[in-house]
């Protein structure tokens, strides 16, 4: 396996030809093209770009933590394959699965490029809460390490001898950096280089803007998404635990009453600094872009400001005027993250 780091910079990432740039909501037209709208064709410019996308094989991935939970992913070879490209990994955010939006217009690009796909439903989310007794929170580093283990050892050998490129989005970013942060270096082997988009690196500082103005409108969808994923899957949740999954009115209120007792904390602050990777980055030895938007309405800018880039040269911090959260959208072509994607793959 040819398993090298791919060494970049931020010189080596592409131009950034950012639509609607200049305009005035910018930032919620990115976000709620990829977030919100993202499944109404006539409504977002992403939801019709991935229609042709079938998957060439659904995994069922075993867990080892005990619970006897297996996840469910989808592989994707494209036509055209480029020899030599590593295996590329996309993993969901909160409230998603591996058919949200943003996945799948983000896996037509890459397989119009020729790379190969694997696309991981967290626990609970998409056809995992058909296999899964529990459900995605931002400590389920155990996903991307069982998702890493079973890809050398459980599949073919092929699919994982040119390594993997690992792409998070979101909280999917978050549980990404804090995988590479604390996953025994034995697991991380094959893996070339990572990429973060609107990765939240400080849980509490993000669930707080959620809940404020605007955001809310988002807000609202993620909680309904969130409970729709439990009540699919609602073996092991008590009647006690249920009434507090009905009865949050936000996103903090959802986790301190819920997901932080579930999750054995007494205090929601206490469980939102273990979970978050900021105080986790340097840690991080795996060559890894972390990119976020001066526009995000969610992630607070100041939280990737206080963390020393320039003691830590493979960790590349790429902040773009526009693209809001997990949008990116160009004026036309690839999303940006895609080219991104695309172009640490040629390096490789």
């Amino acid at each position: 396996m040819n398993a090298e780091p791919i060494r970049f910079t931020a010189d080596d990432l592409p131009a950034y030809p950012a639509k609607w740039a200049g305009t005035w909501g910018a930032a919620h037209l990115h976000t709620a093209a990829a977030q919100v709208f993202g499944e109404v064709p006539l409504l977002s410019p992403v939801a019709d770009r991935s229609e042709d996308a079938g998957p060439s094989a659904a995994l069922e991935i075993p867990t080892s933590d005990g619970t006897g939970d297996r996840l469910a992913a989808d592989l994707f070879l494209p036509e055209d394959e480029r020899p030599n490209r590593p295996l590329v990994v996309l993993l969901h955010g909160l409230g998603g699965d591996a058919d949200s939006a943003y996945m799948r217009a983000c896996l037509s690009d890459l397989l119009g490029a020729g790379l190969r796909v694997v696309a991981l439903n967290f626990r609970g989310a998409g056809r995992s809460h058909e296999t899964c007794s529990e459900y995605l929170h931002p400590g389920r580093t155990g996903d991307v390490r069982a998702l890493l283990t079973y890809l050398e050892e459980g599949t073919e050998r092929d699919l994982f001898e040119s390594g993997v490129i690992l792409c998070g989005f979101s909280l999917g970013g978050s549980i990404l950096l804090k995988s590479l942060a604390t996953a025994d270096p034995d697991v991380l082997r094959g893996v070339r280089a990572a990429v973060t988009v609107s990765a939240p690196l400080d849980l509490a500082s993000c669930s707080r803007r959620l809940g404020r103005g605007r955001n809310r409108v988002y807000e609202a969808y993620l909680l309904k998404r969130m409970r729709d994923q439990i009540h699919l899957s609602p073996g092991g949740v008590n009647d006690e635990e249920l009434a507090a999954v009905e009865a949050a009115s936000t996103v903090w209120a959802f986790d301190e009453t819920f997901t932080a007792p579930r999750r054995g904390f007494d205090d929601v602050e206490a469980y939102y600094h273990e979970d978050s990777a900021g105080h986790r980055l340097g840690k991080i030895a795996v060559p890894t872009l972390l990119l976020v938007a001066d526009d995000d309405p969610f992630v607070p800018l100041e939280t990737y400001d206080q963390f020393d880039w320039e003691a830590h040269p493979h960790l590349v911090k790429k902040r773009t005027p526009t693209g809001g959260h997990t949008g990116f959208l160009c004026e036309s072509g690839p999303l940006y993250h895609s080219r991104c994607v695309m172009t640490l793959a040629e390096k490789a």
